[in-house]
């Protein structure tokens, strides 16, 4: 830069620059000035704000007066990082501030650790991060702030409440459990006798609670976990507890032990070896196991669980509880010839040209093929954390997440997934809630309107009991209002989150005809995709790869 010169001393240190005012062009520009030194030096200097102010003024003053001296003046000079350790206010964790240096050094590891030991901190530290944040100040330029979590405390766990441990599998543990061969295999025909218990059978025990983990902060002080509490065991239907052991639940009666929300039940159990024309069809008030086939053209309705160790062909099977079919069940397609209706879950094999209805979850270990299905619950087609079963030719309705391997067919036959029938129920409860509470509002206007009216009169003494049971009415109109407003806000939730909380996910590939339905938003698959998933956002239907 004409008319100056930046010169630094012997250790690298400081930074002079030497002006000369009679080779200057008339003027001096700090903000050159400080472009030129940071460009002109290997080494990153600070460059001091007061010293290029001073030398300014004086540069300045020699060329009004026509001084021509050389003027030297020190400008910059190397800084070490500035360290600095927060700790939170809960003192859960810590946080390293490292201001990068300007040419100078940056502390060690060692360093660092003295320090955090001085400002208290003794637990969770991490010296990959600390290490990790130096090398990144390293890198920096001068003065930039770099800064991350440096130490964790770990909050307390509480302890969990006492809770009621089965003794005896429920059927669906059962079903995914087939019995072992050798050669580490199993038979996923063979799954072992269906266990029904007898009376005074141990059922379950209740295990005691347990005391927690303690915690502790950054600054070493100990956080004490809420222990868990005796919580009063729930006997459901046919079951008491043991006269010796306040801990341990028996059954009452011979039957079918479940366990439900915690609770154990045992229900009155039918058993058969089959159902075909010699037995005749089943209607029974508890639980059914079938050991066998359910032929063509028969019926099994139960109140309870029902479980078919066997095929299902061209059949009813209707029940409150839950269904279970080991080996599948199949049907002619085209005819609706092979239904099953359950109150609660669905666990079959394979399921092919079935109708199925289910309030609760519907879960198929292999496939599921032209079938149509409507499930309040989640679709599940294989098994493990990523089913890798195959659903394809079907018409679904549901109202949660259906996961599968493969879905759809490479044939492109239609498969479609609606979701609209559980939205529109929602939404029609919401409607329909709105037209009473804008009734009963006008009702309860006009009510109180009349009241205040009587009230400005003198009533007589034979009719104020009449106006005190008026007035009662009313306020309990008011409650009704109140009640009424709570649930039409709980179902305006329930619509913004119904969209949210859908996702269709095919673990291995989804094919082309896949069709998915959301009121007036369809998502159509044009071309085979491997993993991915389908979901709303901002009303529309999204496709994502899974990574």
């Amino acid at each position: 830069m004409k008319g100056i010169t930046l010169q630094s001393d012997d250790d690298k240190t400081t930074l002079f620059a030497y002006v000369e005012p009679r080779l200057l062009n008339g003027s001096f520009d700090i903000e050159a000035l400080s472009k030129y030194a940071q460009n002109q030096s290997d080494v990153e200097y600070y460059l001091i704000p007061e010293a290029l102010m001073a030398l300014t003024d004086s540069v300045n003053l020699a060329l009004s007066s026509e001084i021509y001296d050389t003027i030297e003046s020190i400008i910059g000079e190397t800084r070490d990082a500035f360290i600095d350790v927060q700790v939170a206010n809960d003192e859960m964790s810590a946080e390293l501030i490292v201001h990068a240096p300007y040419g100078g050094k940056i502390p060690s590891l060692f360093e660092i650790l003295d320090l955090i030991d001085e400002r208290g901190i003794k637990r969770g530290v991490s010296e990959k991060r600390i290490n990790k944040l130096l090398e990144l100040s390293a890198e920096a330029s001068g003065g930039s702030i770099i800064s991350d979590v440096i130490a964790k405390g770990l909050t307390a766990r509480n302890g969990k409440n006492s809770r009621l441990k089965a003794l005896v599998p429920n059927a669906l543990d059962r079903i995914l459990a087939p019995q072992p061969l050798t050669g580490g295999k199993v038979d996923m025909r063979d799954l072992g006798e269906i266990l029904c218990v007898d009376p005074e059978d141990k059922l379950a025990k209740r295990l005691p609670p347990t005391k927690g983990r303690k915690g502790y902060t950054v600054m070493n002080s100990v956080l004490e976990p809420a222990g868990g509490v005796w919580e009063a065991i729930k006997l459901g239907s046919n079951t008491h507890i043991s006269e010796n052991n306040e801990n341990l639940v028996l059954a009452s009666m011979a039957g079918q032990a479940k366990f439900v929300d915690g609770m154990v039940l045992v229900e009155d159990a039918f058993e058969s070896k089959g159902v075909n024309v010699g037995t005749g069809n089943i209607q029974y008030k508890g639980a059914v196991i079938i050991n066998g086939d359910v032929k063509e053209n028969m019926v099994v309705q139960a109140c309870g669980d029902i479980t078919v160790n066997g095929f299902v062909e061209s059949a009813m099977i209707k029940s409150d509880g839950d269904i279970i079919i080991t080996q599948g069940a199949m049907g002619k397609m085209h005819d609706v010839d092979c239904r099953l209706i359950a109150g609660g879950n669905i666990y079959l094999a394979h399921a092919q040209g079935l109708d199925i209805e289910c309030k609760g979850d519907l879960h198929v270990a292999k496939e599921l093929a032209f079938s149509r299905v409507k499930c309040s619950g989640n679709i599940i087609v294989g098994t493990g954390d990523k089913p890798s079963g195959s659903v394809f030719g079907c018409e679904i309705e549901c109202c949660k997440n259906l996961s599968a391997g493969s879905i759809g067919a490479s044939s492109g036959s239609k498969l479609t997934i609606n979701y609209t029938q559980g939205y529109e129920e929602i939404n029609h409860k919401l409607l329909s809630i709105n037209q009473i509470i804008s009734h009963l509002e006008k009702a309860n206007t006009d009510h109180i309107s009349r009241l205040e009216a009587v009230q400005l009169k003198t009533v007589p003494v034979e009719l104020r009991e009449k106006f005190k049971n008026l007035s009662d009415e009313v306020e309990s109109e008011k409650e009704l209002l109140t009640w009424l407003t709570r649930n039409r806000e709980l179902l305006r939730e329930q619509v913004d989150n119904y969209a949210k909380s859908i996702k269709i996910v095919a673990n291995v590939e989804l094919f082309p005809g896949v069709v998915s339905i959301l009121s007036n938003k369809t998502w159509e698959g044009q071309k085979e995709c491997r993993s991915c998933q389908l979901y709303i956002e901002n009303n529309n239907w999204v496709y994502e790869p899974l990574i």
